[in-house]
């Protein structure tokens, strides 16, 4: 068993785990940010496209929609049967699929093959018919059309039979002398087979392309955190800022390029259709006798071949929608920013194909917002990680800067209020203290925290389910080399570096304890002592504050705060960009600008966090200088209130004692004379006895040198007191000043009007005694001084030179 106080030190495992976190972070933010820039640029293809009668398909992207046919006068196999359900088909996915149980006893079902065969076949529509010639490499949104479970079998088959309204992306060419949509080339579209519409892919695409850019944010916000810890940089704002540079140099790099290579891309494919155009509309113009002089803006050659005979109508088909996706692309590259990577990238505009007024609902890019469950399930969940994240972290973050801004308090300068205490924990030493045992190693402690838990399920469902947890605490002291003060462990965060555990059977047993001269840190509040009254205890704050207890060192604790912190505000702004994003997602619009603004608008909103927490901690700075100011002039008030009191009580028992002592002095004489014989009967010395006697009972203790130390001693821890806070005003002064002399706060301190303040000067010595007249007046003096004689022996030295 372990009883050894870890977490001193970092440890070369955790310097190594951070070392790795941060290369496989930033990659999977690239991999992120990668990912849903591609989905975005397959998403602006999708927009570029308009839907094309396929009489006015040109070679190039072509989106079309229509009915599935099978090959008419053709020696090819026109249909053939699915695979499970023997129906006729074009184009058939085929999948089986088992059930299968892991260790844990969950079902799942792992597919055993997956199948896709087809035919060529038809697309026809009201304005005529195009082969089409599908591929392996085809992105399929084809909807289930059956599905069957045959014990622990699952078919499933997702088919396109004739009949079937279908929507195709593909690349316009030629085969065997007939025109053709392929989609085994290379081109400016995505290949696409669906029997849905292509608005509710678009959708889906960019909320995936959401997914990814959070995923991206997140990985990004990690490497930041790892960079930080592993260097040991622990400021918030630093931290923040370097996330900010981070994402938002990596979004806008990376969506550069990207946008810089589609516009680039979308402006030569629209210029190479416009070319293909040209030619066969040259042809056609031709062939119907119409003179063109080539210009697209020729209204009168395209009115009337649009009037005349075939090929006539598929002239102004054909220029129409190229002219909607010469729009379309326009009006792409005219959004921000792409109209400024279009600029720097020299991506210059289209020309015109068509009026503005001839333009058709064909060139309107319709807006393709998802199935409203999906962002709001998203929202929901970013808006419940965002606040956790940003809450608990901030949190941490307050206790860190709350360790950083109150100094060190010795035990014996405790005062009511928040304190900080750095010392060892000492057991009361009385005898009626309770006595705590840990339960797992048997040794003495003042708190401990007993787990017990054992191994539940099997494989990835296999964890640790707690059967006991105990907690106990004792009343005990913290002692530094100026004294000790107790401690009440009610209500306190208690972290524990000294951890046991023990392993038996299917059970661990862990201990977490503080025992009698472990190091100890204390933040928390200086309270009178209810058992007592008349001294302080340290135990929680009543206003609130964290009440911090700990075996290790301030440094750690500070760690740990710090790197907890990071890590849920890296998981909080993750979640605010997610956030964002859903929320642009509801209108159905997707872009590289979306997701730069979303990232800039998390940090931005976590920003002004931090700089509340900075100014809150200067207030706060200022007010603990305040306060300290207004102790000095408490403590000096009581030393003008309680030294003359003191002054006189020992003055009046000065002249008591000096009264005492001439009578003493007087009987001692008496006593002498009748001892020579000059009063035989001893009558004298039988009433100096009893004097004596009666002065004895009535003053048992003549001490006037107890008073005067006793006098000394409450000067002392006066004067004492007064220096103590002093030099705690001093350390405050110093902290509040370093602070507003520092970026970021001096920024802050400027703004808000927070002013230098002066420390104090004072000479560093006692009270002189000489200053208080202790000693009997003249007159007084005079009257207590015994009649002088010859006989008279040197009585005892007056009270006045003795003090």
């Amino acid at each position: 068993m372990d009883q050894t106080i870890r977490g001193t030190k970092r440890s070369w495992i955790s310097t190594l785990l951070l070392a790795v976190a941060i290369p496989v972070c930033l990659g999977i933010g690239f991999v992120g940010q990668f990912g849903s820039l591609m989905m975005l640029r397959e998403v602006r293809m999708l927009e570029r496209l308009p839907v094309t009668p396929l009489d006015a398909a040109i070679p190039g992207p072509i989106r079309a929609v229509g009915t599935a046919r099978p090959l008419q006068d053709s020696d090819q196999k026109t249909t053939f049967k699915s695979r499970w359900t023997d129906t006729p088909s074009l184009w058939v996915r085929s999948t089986e699929e088992v059930k299968k149980k892991d260790s844990d006893g969950n079902s799942h079902w792992d597919t055993v093959s997956d199948r896709t065969d087809f035919v060529d076949f038809d697309l026809q529509d009201s304005s005529g018919m195009m082969l089409i010639i599908p591929d392996q490499g085809i992105s399929s949104y084809i909807n289930e059309s059956w599905q069957n479970r045959k014990g622990d079998r699952r078919y499933t088959e997702y088919r396109i039979v004739p009949g079937d309204q279908i929507r195709v992306v593909g690349l316009v060419g030629d085969r065997d002398g007939r025109t053709a949509i392929t989609f085994n080339e290379s081109g400016e579209y995505i290949p696409i087979l669906a029997n849905r519409p292509i608005r509710s892919i678009r959708s889906s695409i960019g909320f995936t392309s959401t997914l990814l850019i959070v995923l991206s944010v997140l990985g990004i916000s990690g490497s930041c955190v790892a960079f930080m810890l592993l260097f040991r940089l622990q400021n918030t704002l630093a931290f923040v800022l370097v996330v900010g540079i981070m994402e938002t140099s990596i979004l806008l790099v990376g969506g550069y390029i990207m946008l810089s290579r589609d516009l680039q891309a979308s402006h030569q494919s629209a210029l190479d259709s416009e070319q293909a155009a040209r030619k066969i509309i040259k042809s056609d113009f031709e062939k119907l006798g119409i003179s063109w002089d080539g210009k697209w803006l020729d209204d009168a050659a395209f009115d009337q071949a649009s009037k005349a005979a075939a090929p006539g109508p598929r002239i102004a088909l054909i220029r129409e929608n190229l002219g909607a996706r010469f729009h379309r692309t326009e009006e792409i590259r005219n959004r921000f920013p792409q109209w400024v990577v279009a600029g720097t990238a020299g991506v210059p505009s289209l020309p015109n194909i068509v009026d503005g007024s001839a333009r058709t609902e064909k060139s309107t890019i319709q807006t393709a917002r998802p199935f409203w469950m999906m962002p709001f399930i998203g929202l929901i969940a970013g808006l419940v990680l965002g606040f956790i994240g940003l809450r608990i972290g901030m949190n941490r973050v307050k206790l860190k800067r709350l360790i950083e801004n109150i100094p060190n308090t010795p035990c014996d300068e405790v005062e009511i209020g928040v304190t900080e205490l750095v010392g060892r924990v000492k057991d009361l030493d009385e005898e009626d203290a309770t006595r705590l045992t840990g339960p797992l190693t048997d040794k003495d402690c003042v708190w401990f925290d007993y787990h017990v838990q054992e191994w539940r399920g099997t494989g990835k469902n296999r964890h640790l389910h707690t059967i006991e947890r105990r907690k106990k605490h004792t009343q005990f002291c913290c002692e530094d080399d100026s004294g000790h003060i107790p401690v009440n462990l009610d209500g306190a965060k208690i972290i524990s570096g000294r951890s046991a555990v023990k392993k038996s059977g299917n059970r661990v047993y862990t201990e977490k304890s503080l025992r009698e001269g472990d190091p100890l840190y204390i933040l928390g509040s200086g309270e009178i002592d209810e058992s007592t009254g008349d001294s302080l205890m340290i135990r929680k704050d009543p206003d609130g504050l964290p009440y911090l207890v700990s075996n290790l060192p301030e440094s750690r604790i500070k760690t740990r705060q710090i790197t907890a912190g990071f890590w849920l505000l890296a998981i909080g702004m993750s979640a605010l960009t997610s956030v964002m994003l859903f929320v642009t997602s509801f209108a159905g619009t997707a872009s590289a600008m979306a997701q730069l603004l979303a990232a800039m608008g998390s940090i931005i909103l976590v920003v002004l966090v931090v700089l509340i927490i900075l100014y809150n901690d200067l207030v706060f700075l200022r007010q603990r200088v305040l306060t300290s100011r207004s102790n000095i002039d408490v403590a000096l008030k009581k030393r003008l209130d309680l030294l003359p009191s003191l002054e006189s009580v020992a003055k009046g028992y000065a002249k008591h004692e000096s009264d005492t002592q001439k009578l003493i002095a007087e009987l001692r004489t008496s006593i002498e004379v009748a001892d020579d014989g000059k009063n035989d009967d001893g009558t004298a010395s039988n009433q100096a006895l009893r004097k004596l006697l009666a002065t004895r009972e009535s003053y048992p203790d003549l001490k006037a040198n107890t008073v005067f130390e006793n006098l000394m001693r409450n000067i002392t821890s006066l004067e004492n007191e007064i220096a103590a806070r002093r030099q705690g005003f001093n350390a405050t002064v110093e902290r509040y000043r370093s602070r507003i002399h520092t970026l970021p706060e001096a920024i802050i301190a400027k703004t808000f009007g927070f002013h230098d303040i002066a420390f104090l000067k004072w000479e560093a010595k006692m009270i002189a005694f000489e200053d208080f007249d202790l000693a009997p007046t003249p007159t007084e003096q005079k009257e207590s001084s015994p009649p002088a004689s010859e006989g008279n022996r040197p009585s005892s030295p007056p009270p006045s030179e003795s003090a």
